[in-house]
């Protein structure tokens, strides 16, 4: 476990699993999930290959649109967190999936792996 404290009140934390992305820190006085803050994510190219159109989703309520995106799972290989975000933000299924490049944004901790195709 990267993180040893809770970042809020400084509390030991503990591995706990958490439905659908594994075992993740957990602040037993705070009852949260800590996620790692350094992370992997993906960033998916979604494309309907018959309009050639992209897909723009909305998160958390937010008036603009993004591409899907998501962090990959401690011990996940970065196409199965394409295929589970996709499935997960959308409902659709990946039926092609191809790795675009590499992108380090600064000052983020985040890496981020863009894929294409649905």
């Amino acid at each position: 476990m990267i993180q040893k404290h809770c970042f809020e009140c400084g509390t030991a934390l503990i591995e706990k699993e958490l439905e659908e992305e594994g075992i993740v820190p957990y602040c037993p006085k705070c009852q949260q999930y800590r996620f790692p803050m350094y992370n992997v994510a993906v960033s998916m190219i979604v494309v309907d290959e018959e309009t050639r159109k992209i897909l723009l989703i909305q998160q958390y309520g937010k008036p603009s649109y993004i591409l899907v995106a998501g962090y990959v799972n401690r011990g996940e290989a970065e196409e199965h967190a394409v295929v589970r975000e996709v499935r997960e933000e959308t409902g659709l299924e990946v039926e092609h999936l191809r790795f675009n490049r590499t992108k380090f944004f600064e000052p983020s901790n985040t890496l981020m792996q863009p894929f294409g195709r649905l």
